[in-house]
């Protein structure tokens, strides 16, 4: 394979996201998936999202005075509302805890995101990942989710 097959992105996969199936969902019968977009320089509007959220913090930031907590509630702002895109098969339960909303689908919206991701920080991480790789957001990899 090529370098530019390699290393070329789709913008627009890296603006408007591409779906990440995490695991099975028995409840729904389907993948739980996220729609989420990359988290990169190249993607403008997390970039400027992210340089905005910071600045009222700078001064803290260069001080070393920042808090771990305030910086990862400012991050996760930031990553719900311009990574995260959309959501299937996420169920109510996950975000309550009460195993009655089990078979209810969360609606996807920032407000429960954050709240999803700020109860899981383990998914938090694991959609940081794939939202900082390359793999899924190269002209290659969408070639083949298009069956081209």
């Amino acid at each position: 394979m090529s370098l530019r097959k390699s290393y070329k992105t789709n913008p627009a996969a890296e603006t408007e996201g591409v779906w990440v199936d995490m695991l099975f969902s028995e409840t729904f019968n389907g993948p739980v998936s996220f729609k989420i977009a990359r988290m990169s320089p190249q993607n403008k509007q997390y970039a400027t999202a992210l340089e905005r959220a910071w600045r009222p913090h700078e001064a803290a930031q260069k001080a070393g005075s920042l808090s771990p907590e305030l910086g990862n509630k400012v991050f996760r702002e930031v990553f719900c509302n311009t990574i995260v895109k959309d959501w299937r098969n996420v169920s109510k339960a996950d975000l309550t805890g009460d195993d009655n909303d089990a078979g209810e689908q969360l609606p996807f919206n920032a407000e429960n995101c954050l709240k999803l991701l700020t109860d899981l920080p383990d998914l938090m991480s694991a959609l940081v990942e794939k939202a900082g790789g390359l793999a899924a957001y190269t002209e290659a990899r969408q070639g083949e989710a298009l069956g081209n």
